[in-house]
């Protein structure tokens, strides 16, 4: 953020970005490295995304009976990508926001579901039982924790939205940075405590509550909802 601020103030001009950053201050050949690393970053998300995007999409497939057309390898994934760039292809920048927001709205109702179900039906005792606690993987966790809160795109957005005003920089990305976390923790909790018992490490446990095993049709249908709608605004 104060990077962002500084070339900010010495360039006036506002929404430079990551890219931008890395040239201004790396010197040529470091900001070479730093590019390509950011491309790969992005690239390795996008895969992620259009992947499990492309078996959220077989599911739906399979629950309207198309298992014919769900079970064929990779056609998910092909639909899912084919259908989000013609969308963000064809569409204005006007109709995508509105979209987005829609889907936010809908992502937001589909994730408080999650947790008012889910909350339920957990064994939070089991999940907070100290023979379930792996405290070495910790730091295994940080670079998706990290990665999650996407800082790499944020931050200098938030710079030229706040047009550089450090004290409401600072507030924005406090907040910004809790309320997601409080979220990360809820939906952890929620996905965590309703697997427990199974075999976590041979199972998806999203997978699981996917298939409405044991918790029911609902609190699955909710999980796909949420898991699709959650990668499709981050695209």
């Amino acid at each position: 953020a104060e990077l962002s601020i500084n070339r900010l103030g010495q360039s006036g001009k506002p929404g430079q970005g990551m890219l931008d950053l890395y040239a201004q201050t790396l010197g040529p050949v470091w900001s070479k490295i730093g590019s390509v690393a950011y491309f790969f970053l992005h690239y390795a998300l996008m895969v992620a995304y259009i992947a499990q995007g492309g078996v959220n999409l077989d599911g739906g497939l399979s629950g309207l009976g198309l298992d014919g057309i769900g079970n064929v390898p990779g056609i998910g994934q092909v639909l899912f990508a084919g259908t989000c760039g013609l969308g963000l292809y064809a569409a204005s920048p006007s109709l995508v926001e509105k979209a987005n927001s829609l889907f936010v709205l809908v992502l937001g109702a589909a994730f408080l579901g999650i947790v008012v179900l889910g909350a339920t039906t957990a064994d939070f005792a089991s999940l907070v039982d100290i023979s379930n606690q792996h405290p070495e993987n910790v730091a295994n966790a940080f670079p998706i924790i990290f990665l999650s809160l996407v800082y790499q795109n944020i931050v200098p957005t938030v710079v030229k939205q706040l047009e550089g005003d450090r004290k409401k920089i600072k507030q924005a990305i406090v907040i910004g940075t809790t309320l997601p976390t409080l979220m990360f923790v809820a939906w952890n909790a929620v996905v965590l405590g309703n697997v427990q018992g199974s075999d976590l490490a041979n199972v998806d446990p999203m997978a699981l509550l996917q298939s409405g095993e044991g918790r029911g049709p609902l609190l699955g249908n909710l999980v796909s909802t949420f898991s699709s709608l959650a990668i499709v605004t981050s695209l």
